[in-house]
């Protein structure tokens, strides 16, 4: 039986591509003219449930909701513990499948039985590498009507663009049967590959094949979250040294300065700096501070230079030894003119200070692989 489904399933390869590229999220599928019998199959996201233990010395006093942890993984406490590479290339999804049983009685569907199962999908990448792992877990069926007594087995597929590849293993390698006592394991092995220079985009497509005997074959599908691979740091002058090796991140989770997040940005030992971007910080949309919903992102060198200029240039240092200082930063897209005061603000510093943010802000942007684009946040206790 679970030789003939995966057959069937790998024989069903033109229809499941036709609907994974076809949707953009969550999909659902069911036999398309009424019959005897049929399957449904509906694929829902929820919200996973942090199941961990309470890091030493915290309380729950100090837990932030679950729901502002940027992996998806449900953690109260990742604001205390994780650092910038986990927040960087980790992410939790969880689906819950539901397969019907379908039987038609006078053109009228009838559901005669149903299996739901939670299927968890855990991404962990590597700043440093073009290879990673995502580990998938079924989980017990809840069955009910002719499912506890009918096998329904699963396929699970998935693709990416061909500059990745992807091995399947563990239990989920094959077809497996849906048990209402045990659960099933199993991992997606990535492996991609970028060119100098280059930054490829993708995410994960999974398409979930049903089968029970008695019922057609059918198909669902969803997808991962986006996901980006790079070779760009290179030094910019002569373009033949890496400055870091290449690797992959979730680009749309926000980066901290500081690691874990409640430890304060390198920039606060600079006291002009922190000082300005403090009073930014403290006032209007309070931009780039940590847990306000308005995170800074970088831009490109060109509007970096653009940005500079709008807030800076023409202006005179009160006294010899001072540069212009400007929060947001000139190299975000919020730098320049984009905000008018109190959500942003200059101050002169000493040029040594001007030049040590200058390095903390290039380090922090090679160590998390912070692109044009990308958020990040900034911690100077404000």
């Amino acid at each position: 039986m679970l030789r003939h489904t995966f057959a069937r399933a790998a024989a069903a390869g033109v229809a499941a591509l036709a609907l994974i590229w076809g949707s953009a999220g969550g999909a659902s599928a069911h036999a398309a003219q009424p019959g005897k019998s049929e399957l449904s199959v509906h694929v829902r996201k929820i919200t996973p449930k942090w199941h961990g233990a309470m890091p030493k010395g915290a309380t729950k006093a100090n837990a932030l909701s679950a729901d502002t942890d940027p992996t998806g993984c449900g953690d109260p406490w990742w604001w205390l513990e994780w650092t910038n590479e986990t927040l960087r290339t980790s992410h939790c999804q969880d689906e819950q499948d539901t397969i019907n049983l379908i039987r038609w009685v006078n053109r009228v569907p009838e559901i005669v039985g149903t299996a739901k199962v939670t299927i968890s999908h855990l991404t962990m990448m590597s700043t440093t590498s073009l290879t990673w792992s995502e580990q998938v877990t079924v989980s017990k069926a809840d069955l009910s009507g002719e499912a506890r007594k009918t096998p329904i087995t699963m396929s699970l597929l998935a693709f990416a663009k061909p500059n990745t590849t992807l091995h399947r293993t563990g239990q989920l390698a094959g077809a497996f049967t849906l048990s209402g006592t045990s659960q099933e394991t199993g991992a997606i092995d990535y492996s991609s590959q970028v060119h100098k220079m280059q930054e490829v985009w993708d995410s994960t497509k999974y398409v979930y094949f049903a089968d029970a005997v008695g019922f057609p074959l059918t198909i669902a599908s969803s997808s991962g979250p986006e996901w980006r691979c790079d070779d760009v740091f290179w030094d910019k002058k002569t373009q033949k040294q890496h400055t870091k090796v290449p690797g992959c991140v979730l680009p749309f989770q926000a980066a901290y300065d500081a690691s874990p997040v409640f430890v304060p940005s390198g920039m606060y030992g600079l006291k002009g700096i922190r000082q300005n971007i403090q009073t930014v910080q403290k006032n209007g949309v309070h931009i780039g501070r940590p847990f306000s919903g308005k995170p800074l992102h970088r831009t490109t060198d060109a509007q970096r230079a653009n940005n500079y200029k709008a807030v800076c240039a023409g202006l005179k240092p009160p006294s010899p030894g001072l540069s212009c200082d400007e929060y947001p930063f000139a190299s975000t897209a919020e730098g320049g003119t984009f905000f008018a005061p109190p959500n942003r603000g200059i101050a002169w510093v000493s040029v040594q200070e001007q030049r040590q943010q200058g390095g903390f802000l290039r380090a922090f942007y090679s160590q998390s692989r912070i692109l044009p684009g990308d958020p990040f946040y900034v911690n100077v206790l404000a």
